[in-house]
């Protein structure tokens, strides 16, 4: 190890890894900020100084692109590659938190869509005009919601089992069918 790399400690108790160090000068610091900006597959200390310096263009091979010897030293005493990945850690946590956030109040807002859709189908049926819509697209409707809602519970059936029918007036046999779920509830 260097003798230039010493413990350095935060700003203070609640300062996060990527925050500055109480020994960190600003100008160190800013040097630090512009490393942790780039993406990772092109950070490195030369290509923070050079973003920092605003020097994108210079090819690579040019002895002005080399940062100077004291960007080296604050990258090794204030451990920039340890901090960023502290900040690549802390980034992912976030954004993995919001997606799974997101995905719950998704199934939430698919739920309420579907149930409202089933009760509203219950309540008007008595109310249906078969001669604008047939039964067999109302029973399909009707399949297709409480499929959609079984999925959303994970409820989906494993097993069906018939226990007969019951017969109309008209003739028509209507099957009775149970199902066994999967759910444990």
């Amino acid at each position: 190890m260097s003798k230039f790399v010493r413990a350095c400690t935060p700003l203070d108790e609640e300062s996060l890894p990527w925050e500055r160090y109480r020994e960190e000068s600003p100008l160190a610091f800013e040097g630090f900020v512009a490393y942790r900006s780039l993406p990772r597959v092109d950070r490195s200390v030369r290509a923070a100084y050079l973003a920092k310096q605003g020097s994108h263009g210079l090819p690579t091979n040019s002895s002005e692109d080399r940062a100077p010897t004291g960007w080296y030293r604050w990258a090794d005493r204030f451990k920039w590659k340890e901090r960023v990945l502290a900040f690549d850690s802390a980034n992912e946590r976030r954004d993995s938190e919001a997606e799974a956030d997101e995905r719950v109040r998704s199934r939430r807002l698919r739920r309420a869509v579907l149930v409202s859709a089933l009760r509203k189908a219950g309540n008007d049926l008595p109310t249906v005009d078969f001669s604008k819509s047939s039964a067999s697209d109302l029973a399909k409707f009707l399949e297709v919601v409480v499929r959609q809602l079984r999925e959303e519970y994970d409820e989906t059936p494993t097993q069906k089992v018939a226990l007969g029918g019951l017969r109309t007036e008209s003739g028509v046999d209507i099957p009775i069918v149970i199902t066994q779920s999967q759910s444990k509830v």
